[in-house]
């Protein structure tokens, strides 16, 4: 299955006391259409994935979402760097059902952003999801189809 998301100009998390939030954004430069959202802490030139999620209409789930005190203190007490939100808009083709192909494109977000390492918080936004270190070393013969460090999500 091919699948097509067309990413928009992320929206920068700023501080939401003004609004009696943790963190706000201008909800108007968030597409009202579905896809996924990744809320990240940007570090430098490093980008980290700290929380991803999908919508069938992606301003209406932020805003939930920016209400959400759980999460947002999960989002604060990440380490260091400023937080924004990355927004994906799915672009389905004839024949997709909407549902499936975001839980797919979410499943798939999930599990990349584990296994680059990142400390990604579970849907109740209040713990890391559990993963394992695979470190491998000996013959190098296996270096073809897998790479020489992995992180996985753990099973429950």
């Amino acid at each position: 299955m091919e699948i097509s998301l067309k990413w928009v100009k992320p929206a920068l998390l700023r501080d939401g006391k003004k609004d009696k939030l943790i963190y706000t954004c201008d909800l108007d430069d968030v597409p009202d259409e579905p896809g996924i959202y990744v809320f990240c802490r940007k570090h430098g030139d490093s980008v980290e994935a700290l929380y991803v999620g999908q919508a069938e209409n992606i301003r209406k789930r932020i805003e939930q979402q920016l209400n959400s005190v759980e999460l947002m203190m999960g989002l604060k007490q990440s380490d260091t760097g400023s937080r924004l939100m990355l927004i994906g808009v799915l672009e389905t083709k004839r024949g997709q059902r909407q549902d499936r192909v975001l839980d797919i494109v979410e499943d798939a977000y999930i599990r990349h952003a584990l296994g680059l390492g990142h400390a990604l918080l579970n849907k109740k936004g209040i713990r890391a999801i559990p993963v394992h270190k695979i470190e491998c070393n000996g013959s190098r013969d296996y270096r073809g189809p897998f790479p020489p460090n992995m992180i996985v999500e753990a099973k429950l």
